[in-house]
């Protein structure tokens, strides 16, 4: 039978055909990858992004580039800080391309292992002081030992309490030392806001040493500006 929901869907020569089976590795081996990284499902597939601006164009270049030797990055423990003064231009979109990107890199005999997770800073914060509903110890320690984490809107917050403080400094601190990689995404552009906004430690944990790459331009979420690529490139 055939199977819903295949990041494969749009590429894949045996959809739809006898050979698209419940059997099929890659289909396997991606799920169990999408599902553990609490990626949200309407995200599995990549959108394809385009610069509004000239200054744009470079940084795409460099986010695509950056994308396309995401396994090596990753190797290597390197880390990357996308950032912008303006909002839905893309940033969160990036950094779910190279997250897939990896995932498409390394599914083939994965042993259904976590290998990376997207997190929601803000959603992660609220559910850290949750103690009703606490977070999984599995998950816990995917977020320090996995081989990718995507800090999404990381500095959203006007402040973090000494508890999200040390916790959130905790695990960023954990995967750099060890040569864990990490995508952060946000709204701050210059360390000394960081710091004022989060703390100096913390964002000297991010600023030295990450790669950073600002995008400029506007709002792409109103603009017909993007569309579901058709494969993972």
């Amino acid at each position: 039978m055939t199977k819903p929901n295949c990041p494969y869907a749009l590429i894949c020569k045996q959809r739809k055909t006898s050979d698209c089976t419940d059997a099929c590795v890659r289909y396997t081996e991606m799920q169990h990858l999408l599902v553990s990284s609490t990626l949200p499902r309407a995200r599995w597939q990549p959108v394809k992004l385009y610069p509004t601006c000239e200054k744009d164009t470079i940084a795409f270049k460099q986010l695509n580039a950056y994308k396309e030797t995401i396994a090596r990055h990753v190797a290597r423990g390197d880390n990357l800080y996308i950032c912008s003064n303006s909002v839905g231009n893309g940033k969160t979109s990036w950094s779910i391309k190279i997250l897939l990107k990896y995932f498409d890199s390394i599914w083939y005999n994965n042993g259904l292992k976590t290998r990376g997770i997207f997190v929601s800073t803000p959603e992660l914060l609220i559910q850290l002081k949750n103690f009703e509903h606490p977070l999984s110890i599995e998950y816990i320690d995917a977020l320090y030992n996995c081989d990718l984490v995507v800090w999404d809107d990381i500095g959203c917050s006007n402040s973090l309490s000494e508890y999200e403080y040390n916790r959130l400094l905790a695990i960023i601190d954990h995967r750099i030392i060890n040569k864990k990689s990490n995508i952060f995404t946000s709204n701050i552009t210059k360390k000394d806001q960081f710091a004022e906004k989060l703390g100096g430690r913390l964002a000297s944990r991010i600023y030295d040493t990450s790669k950073v790459i600002a995008i400029t331009g506007g709002d792409l979420r109103g603009a017909a500006v993007s569309k579901v690529e058709e494969n993972h490139d």
